[in-house]
């Protein structure tokens, strides 16, 4: 394994007088309430949010290796996606925040490690082209950080290796010399405390004006990592970095405001928060506590954000990967909570449903993005897989329920009750029952115990009438590559007892079918026409 090994984060020629407007994503006719459905891409990157200065969001993410970008029209709506252009890497993500005159500015690291940026004519207006190079030998894999410091200057961070010799972990700080003005010389803040960050910057602004920034690194020899963190000086200058303490494991963690005006970092140890807070608003840092309650389910925080709500309140959401019996990630899981009170104690973890899940492997964990726009309403992004296996993804806006209330989160479907009129064969390795059909693990099956007679099926009960996009039946194994219906027909059941055919299939151990729009199913099977010599395994049921 690389000693670096990078995160995905869940989160430029160019555009002037001419743009390219790509393909806009109507709206789906299973969009829930409060849901709107923004894009359809091969990458899940996580978006950047930014707003305009009269307060209408504008989305930016990776598509490939440029910085695509989408807008709130004037008159509701979203526009289409345009081509902002750039060189970026897989993983790798834009930054981006106001001026102080409120244009955006776009920061970017490029693939050979060069730091560009590129900003709106005016607020609100049209946008400009890439600036040259602002900062060499960044690290192109982990994204970086902007924000206003207290005399309104911008700065723009980025992760490097170390420029002055020493061989530290270093950031790379280019600041403007004056507010929306021309761009200084940068300067490097480095570190003997690691040898590597492993994180992408995070940057966060203090009561008193002064920014301070946030990594994680590799101790000597790769092992313990810590959190690291350093200001700025009365002077604008920079401080030298501390640590924050141990780290863990390689688990995610988010920088935010506390409502009295303290920072906070927000960490995790399995499905345990914990969070290390300043003492007072710009002052010294406390020490380490847990959250009052855990995450009530097994897995592995993958993502987590945190961002103020109008009312002072921190709320947080963390994705989290459930693991399969054989060692591969296949659903994903979104989880919030929220202060009980402005700076207090954290109310009971809430399930917001699924993110994601896969077929094979390890799945495409989102890291959503979270922020508080301008009428004091959070919005919530976040991509969900696409039809299985598919390999788009889609991503989806929520909006909070205005600006003291709660979400109307997509509830997770019932779980499959996997369903068959075979007996199940069993030996002495195993008893090989209905319910391996849709475990989310392509290492365990079902195995009928006879060959199936014309009416036998296998399929699944999805508890309730749902928008079905597509089902997949995956038969037969390496050892048995026969043992599969070899004629048979794809029924669904809104009802549960009235069956309409979806398409037939011979000779197909691997029976993929992509349901009508509009169709809603209860019930799905694979139904055998005719008689064979050969029993029947299922591997697994997928139903997206």
């Amino acid at each position: 394994m690389s000693p670096f090994p990078i995160r995905r984060l869940l989160g430029g020629a160019v555009l002037a007088a001419v743009v390219v407007a790509l393909t806009v994503t109507p709206a789906r006719a299973d969009d829930l309430a409060g849901w709107q459905h923004l894009a359809q891409s091969h990458s899940s990157d996580p978006p950047a949010i930014g707003y305009n200065a009269d307060g209408r969001m504008e989305l930016f993410r990776r598509d490939g290796s440029h910085v695509l970008h989408s807008w709130q029209l004037v008159g509701g709506g979203w526009s289409g996606w345009y081509d902002l252009g750039g060189d970026l890497v897989d993983f790798s993500e834009p930054a981006v925040a106001n001026e102080a005159d409120g244009r955006l500015v776009v920061a970017a690291v490029f693939r050979d490690g060069t730091l560009h940026v590129v900003r709106q004519y005016g607020p609100n207006g049209g946008w400009g082209s890439w600036s040259g190079s602002l900062a060499t030998s960044l690290t192109s894999a982990l994204a970086p950080a902007a924000a206003l410091d207290g005399g309104d200057r911008l700065h723009v961070l980025a992760v490097t290796a170390a420029l002055d010799g020493t061989g530290a972990a270093g950031v790379v700080d280019v600041a403007e010399l004056a507010p929306n003005g021309a761009w200084a010389a940068p300067v490097m803040v480095s570190t003997n405390l690691v040898i590597g960050f492993n994180w992408p910057v995070q940057v966060a602004r203090n009561a008193d004006g002064r920014l301070e920034v946030f990594e994680s690194g590799w101790q000597a020899g790769y092992h313990d990592p810590i959190f690291v963190h350093v200001s700025q000086n009365a002077g604008g200058g920079w401080d030298s970095w501390s640590s924050l303490g141990a780290k863990g494991d390689d688990y995610p963690w988010q920088v935010a405001r506390e409502s009295d005006g303290r920072l906070a970092l927000f960490s995790f140890n399995n499905v345990r928060g914990r969070h290390i807070e300043q003492r007072w608003p710009s002052g010294p840092w406390g020490g380490w506590e847990d959250l009052a309650t855990q995450i009530p389910a097994q897995g592995s925080p993958a993502s987590v954000n945190v961002a103020p709500a109008a009312d002072g309140r921190l709320e947080m959401f963390v994705v989290l990967s459930v693991t399969s019996r054989n060692g591969n990630t296949h659903r994903t899981q979104l989880w919030h909570t929220r202060q009980l009170d402005p700076a207090g104690a954290w109310a009971a973890w809430e399930d917001a449903g699924s993110v994601g899940s896969s077929d094979s492997g390890p799945a495409y964990v989102s890291w959503p993005a979270l922020s508080l726009d301008r009428s004091g309403r959070l919005q919530l992004l976040v991509w969900k897989e696409g039809d299985r296996p598919s390999p788009l993804y889609d991503l989806w806006l929520l909006g909070q329920n205005g600006s003291t209330g709660g979400w109307t989160f997509n509830p997770d479907w019932p779980e499959p009750i996997p369903v068959t009129s075979m007996p199940n064969y069993q030996d002495a390795y195993g008893n090989y029952t209905a319910g391996w059909m849709s475990d989310d693990d392509l290492d365990t099956y079902f195995w009928s115990a006879r060959a199936p007679q014309p009416g036998d099926y296998v399929g699944v009960d999805l508890g309730t009438a749902r928008t079905v996009h597509a089902v997949e039946f995956l038969m037969g194994k390496a050892d048995r590559p026969d043992d599969y219906i070899h004629q048979g027909t794809v029924e669904c059941a809104s009802d549960g007892t009235t069956w309409v055919s979806l398409g037939s299939f011979t000779q197909s151990a691997q029976v993929r079918v992509s349901v009508p729009a509009g169709v809603t199913c209860r019930k799905l099977r694979y139904r055998a026409t005719a008689t064979q010599y050969w029993w029947v395994v299922v591997r697994e049921i997928n139903v997206s």
